[in-house]
C-alpha cells in the first residue's frame, strides 16, 4: 500500500496554497537529506488547506520558506529540567480547570481568544464554521483511504485533525492514521481539553491511529504545555501520544511550522514510518 504525507496548517491566514505546500515539502525534504541523508524528492505529499475558510484573500505578506543556516538542525537533548517540567504541566492542569468549573471563567478566556486567536474562538463559537473545517479534513483521509497516511498537524491544525479523527473513527472506522505527528500544537492547554470533553465526553488517542508523536519547542508560546501524554489517554489498542522536545531552528519564532518539519527528530519520525520500521 502507497504511502502519502498529508500536512495541515495552523492559525492565522497563509499564502495561496500551492505556495505553502511547496515550503512544507521543501522543508521535510530538507530534513530528510541533512539530519537521516535520505532522498525525498519524489515525496507524495499534500497539503489539507483550510485558511480560505477563515478568510477571503491570502496573506501576501507570509514569510517564505528559506533554508536552514549551516549547522543549525540539531537534536534537543533533554536533562532532568524537562522532567521537572513535565510533571509541572501535568499538575497545573488540575487547579486551572477546577477554576474553570468553578468560577466559570470561560467568558474571560474566550475574550482571550477572540482578541489573539481569532480563527480558534470562530471555530468554537460559530458551529457552522466548525463542521465546514472538520469536513474539509474528514473528506481529505476519506479520498486516500486506500494509502498508508502520515497525518501532520501544526498549531490550531491538530485540534482540529484530532477532533475530526475522533469523528471519523465514528463514521468510517475502517480508515486509519498510520502515523498522527502534531507540532506546535496547544492540545494540551486547559481550555482546549475542556472544549473536547465537552463534546466528545474523552480525551483519548483516536481509535483510528496507529501512532501519535507530538513535537514541541519550549519556547513556542502556542505550545506552552509541551508534555501531553499525561492529558490524553490510550485508545483500544493502548496507543497514547508520545512528547519528544525539539529545537525549532527557524529564526525569531519557535512556532513556525518550517522549523518543526525539519528538525532531526521530526525526520527520523518521517523516515521510519515511510520505511515501515514505526
Amino acid at each position: 500500500m502507497k504511502y502519502i504525507v498529508i500536512g495541515t496548517h495552523g492559525l492565522f491566514n497563509k499564502p495561496e496554497p500551492e505556495i505553502l505546500k511547496d515550503g512544507w515539502q521543501k522543508a521535510i525534504i530538507e530534513g530528510l537529506k541533512k539530519n537521516q541523508d535520505v532522498n525525498a524528492e519524489d515525496i507524495n505529499f499534500e497539503m489539507l488547506y483550510w485558511a480560505d475558510l477563515m478568510y477571503n484573500t491570502y496573506d501576501d505578506e507570509a514569510k517564505l520558506y528559506k533554508e536552514a543556516k549551516k549547522d543549525s538542525l540539531k537534536e534537543y537533548k533533554e536533562n532532568w529540567i524537562d522532567s521537572a517540567r513535565a510533571f509541572t504541566q501535568s499538575v497545573v492542569d488540575t487547579p486551572l480547570e477546577y477554576m474553570k468549573s468553578a468560577f466559570d471563567i470561560d467568558l474571560l478566556i474566550n475574550g482571550v481568544l477572540k482578541i489573539m486567536y481569532e480563527d480558534l474562538y470562530r471555530y468554537y463559537q460559530e458551529k457552522d464554521k466548525k463542521k465546514e473545517v472538520r469536513q474539509r479534513f474528514i473528506d481529505t483521509f476519506t479520498t486516500h483511504k486506500d494509502k498508508k497516511i502520515i497525518f501532520v498537524a501544526h498549531s490550531m491544525g491538530s485540534i482540529v485533525a484530532y477532533e475530526s479523527l475522533l469523528k471519523l473513527s465514528e463514521l468510517e472506522p475502517s480508515i486509519q492514521i498510520e502515523h498522527f505527528i502534531t507540532i506546535g500544537s496547544p492540545l494540551g492547554l486547559p481550555h482546549v481539553k475542556y472544549n473536547i470533553y465537552e463534546e466528545f465526553k474523552k480525551t483519548v488517542t483516536p481509535e483510528n491511529v496507529k501512532k501519535w508523536s507530538n513535537f514541541s519547542d519550549k519556547r513556542d508560546l502556542v505550545a506552552l504545555d509541551t508534555h501531553i501524554r499525561d492529558d490524553y489517554g490510550p485508545n483500544a489498542n493502548t496507543i497514547r501520544v508520545e512528547d519528544d522536545l525539539i529545537i525549532n531552528d527557524w529564526e525569531g519564532n519557535a512556532h513556525k511550522s518550517y522549523g518543526y518539519l525539519r528538525a532531526p527528530e521530526f525526520s527520523k519520525a518521517i523516515k521510519l514510518t515511510l520505511r515501515g520500521e514505526l
